[in-house]
C-alpha cells in the first residue's frame, strides 16, 4: 500500500473528535481525577463502611462515566497505532488487559451483591439483607420503592456534630411520599409502649403492645374480653391532637374494650392519668394504664447497638404515619385504608434455602474470647436437592454463586438459641479481573523486554537492507 492510499485509509485518525479522545493529556487528567476519587472512596469507606463507599462513590453513575471515558481514551489510543506491527504486541496486550479490568469492575459494581444472612440454629432462611436500601412495600399490591442508604454518609462525616436529621425522599407506591427524616448510627429501642389491663378480683394482669391498629383485636388473657388500640397521639391541646416524638406532652392511647355485654371506648393518658376525657379509663371491673416509651432516641437514651431510622409516609389525602425501624428489621404501618411494610435493609431472595444445623464456637483456654467459630449449613435448592456446607473463619462457603463469610454470632433473645451472621458477596467480574491482571503482567513483560528486542532487530534489518 503506497503512502497516499495509507493516508486515505486512516484519514479518520486525523478527525478532531478522535484526536481529542485519543490524546495523552486527556488520559493524564482522567487518571489523576480517578486516583483522587479512589483515595476519597478509601477514606470514606474507612470512616464509615464499605457499603457507603460502594454506593456513594464507586457505584455512582458519574464514577462509572469516568471509567467509561478512560476506557474510550484507551481504546482510541490503541486504534491510533494502526497499522500494527509485531513490536506493538506488548502495547496491545497491555491496553487490552486494562480494558478487561475496567469491564470487570463495572460488571461487579452493577451486577454484584453485598449483604448479610442471619440464621438461628435449627431455623432456615431463603433471603439475605441488602443494607444499601430502605424498602417500602404496599402490602396489597406488592409495589415497592427503594431509598438508598447513602444518607448514612453524612452521619459518619459529621461524627460528633451530627444531629440525626436527614432528608432522603422518594415517591412511593400509589402516590405515597416516603421520607427518611431521622437517622442514628448507633441506637436500638430499649422497649415499646404498652397498655396494662388489671382485674384484681380475678388476679388478671395482661400487658399488650400499644400499637395502633383499628382492625386488630387482641384478647385479654382468658377473660373472654379483648381490646382494639384505635390510635395513639403525643399530646392533646385545645381540643386537638398536638405534640411530636421529640416533644410529647401527655401521650395517650384511644382504645375500645370488647366485653360480652358490649364495647366501651377509653382514653388512657400516660403521664397525667387523672387528666381524662370522658369516659374514664376504667371499664367495669377492668382498670387500664398506658405506659409510653418515647419513640425519639434523644429522649429515650437508646443503647448503642444498631442503627435506626424514622420513616414518614404521606398519601395524597393528607394521611400521615411515622415509624422507627432498626437496622435489619421490618415494621408494618397503616396509612388510611392501606398497609405498608418498611424494611431497613431490604430482603432479597437467595434462590435457595439455608438451614443452620449447628453453630460451633471455640474459645481460648480459660477465657471467653472466641478463637474460632463456624456454621454447619444444609443447602436446599428449588429442585429439592440438598447438600452440606461449612462457613468458618478464613474458610468461606461458596453456594449458588455467592460467597458466605463467617462474620459474627450471638444468642437469640426469644429462643435462647445461638444464631450466626454470615457476610454475603457475589462478584461476577472476578474472572475478568483475574484474566486482566494476568494478561497485564504478560503485556508489561513483553513491553519492557520483548518489544525493545523486536525494535532493535527491525532497525538492524533496515540498516542491512540494500
Amino acid at each position: 500500500m503506497d503512502e497516499d492510499a495509507r493516508r486515505r485509509r486512516y484519514a479518520w485518525k486525523r478527525h478532531p473528535v478522535f484526536r481529542f479522545f485519543a490524546s495523552t493529556p486527556l488520559a493524564i487528567v482522567l487518571i489523576v481525577v480517578i486516583s483522587v476519587v479512589l483515595v476519597w472512596g478509601t477514606v470514606l469507606g474507612a470512616r464509615t463502611s464499605l457499603r457507603v463507599a460502594l454506593h456513594s462513590v464507586y457505584g455512582g453513575i458519574w464514577f462509572q462515566g469516568l471509567l467509561g471515558l478512560l476506557a474510550l481514551n484507551l481504546l482510541c489510543c490503541t486504534l491510533r497505532a494502526l497499522p500494527y506491527r509485531l513490536s506493538h504486541l506488548g502495547f496491545l496486550v497491555t491496553h487490552l488487559s486494562l480494558l478487561l479490568v475496567y469491564a470487570g469492575a463495572v460488571l461487579t459494581i452493577n451486577f454484584g451483591a453485598q449483604g448479610t444472612v442471619v440464621i438461628v440454629e435449627g431455623r432456615k432462611t431463603d433471603f439475605y439483607f441488602d443494607p444499601a436500601f430502605v424498602q417500602c412495600t404496599d402490602a396489597s399490591s406488592g409495589e415497592a420503592i427503594n431509598i438508598s442508604t447513602t444518607f448514612e454518609k453524612r452521619a459518619a462525616l459529621l461524627q460528633e456534630r451530627y444531629d440525626g436529621i436527614v432528608h432522603a425522599r422518594a415517591n412511593g407506591p400509589g402516590g405515597v411520599s416516603v421520607l427518611v427524616d431521622r437517622y442514628y448510627p448507633d441506637a436500638s429501642p430499649a422497649g415499646t409502649s404498652t397498655i396494662t389491663f388489671t382485674i384484681p378480683e380475678q388476679n388478671v394482669r395482661e400487658v399488650v403492645p400499644a400499637i395502633a391498629d383499628p382492625d386488630k383485636i387482641v384478647p385479654i388473657g382468658k377473660t373472654g374480653s379483648s381490646v382494639t388500640v384505635e390510635r395513639t397521639f403525643y399530646d392533646w391541646k385545645d381540643g386537638r391532637e398536638a405534640g411530636t416524638p421529640q416533644d410529647p406532652g401527655n401521650p395517650a392511647a384511644q382504645i375500645v374494650v370488647h366485653r360480652p355485654g358490649g364495647d366501651e371506648a377509653l382514653t388512657l393518658f400516660a403521664r397525667f392519668p387523672g387528666f381524662s376525657m370522658r369516659p374514664e379509663a376504667t371499664a367495669g371491673d377492668f382498670s387500664a394504664t398506658y405506659t409510653y416509651v418515647s419513640e425519639s432516641p434523644e429522649l429515650l437514651g437508646w443503647e448503642a447497638k444498631d442503627s435506626v431510622i424514622r420513616l414518614t409516609l404521606t398519601d395524597e389525602e393528607g394521611n400521615r404515619v411515622s415509624a422507627w425501624v432498626p437496622y435489619f428489621e421490618r415494621r408494618e404501618v397503616a396509612l388510611g385504608a392501606r398497609r405498608f411494610v418498611i424494611e431497613y435493609g431490604r430482603r432479597v431472595p437467595l434462590g435457595f434455602e439455608l438451614v443452620l444445623d449447628t453453630f460451633i464456637a471455640k474459645h481460648y483456654p480459660r477465657s471467653n474470647i472466641p478463637a474460632a467459630f463456624e456454621s454447619h449449613l444444609t443447602v436446599r435448592n428449588q429442585a429439592g436437592g440438598e447438600r452440606h456446607a461449612v462457613a468458618a473463619m478464613n474458610a468461606p462457603a461458596k453456594i449458588g454463586g455467592y460467597v458466605l463469610y463467617q462474620s459474627s454470632y450471638g444468642t437469640d433473645t426469644v429462643t435462647g438459641l445461638p444464631y450466626t451472621v454470615l457476610s454475603l458477596s457475589r462478584d461476577p467480574g472476578t474472572a475478568l479481573l483475574y484474566v486482566g491482571f494476568a494478561t497485564l503482567t504478560a503485556g508489561l513483560i513483553v513491553t519492557f523486554y520483548v518489544s525493545p528486542w523486536l525494535r532493535r532487530r527491525d532497525r538492524k534489518r533496515h540498516k542491512e537492507s540494500p
